[in-house]
């Protein structure tokens, strides 16, 4: 899976299942890639409550993810 798949996946997601996009981001992620879950939980980033793409805390989860996806 791409970030970009990931991400559509994320997106999608939080509409479908009513959840906001920082949940959606949070679970997947678990799910998805957890070594890059594992070092996001310990750098303090918390995208949970993020309700939208344009959250500051979302923001900075998601360039987290991109920068470490394919370590």
């Amino acid at each position: 899976m791409s970030f970009w798949e990931f991400y559509n996946l994320v997106y999608a997601e939080s509409i479908n299942k009513g959840w906001r996009i920082g949940q959606s981001l949070w679970n997947n992620l678990c799910l998805k890639k957890f070594s890059v879950f594992e070092k996001m939980k310990d750098s303090g980033l918390d995208p949970f409550y993020a309700q939208t793409v344009i959250n500051t805390e979302f923001v900075k989860a998601v360039e987290f993810i991109k920068t470490h996806w394919d370590d």
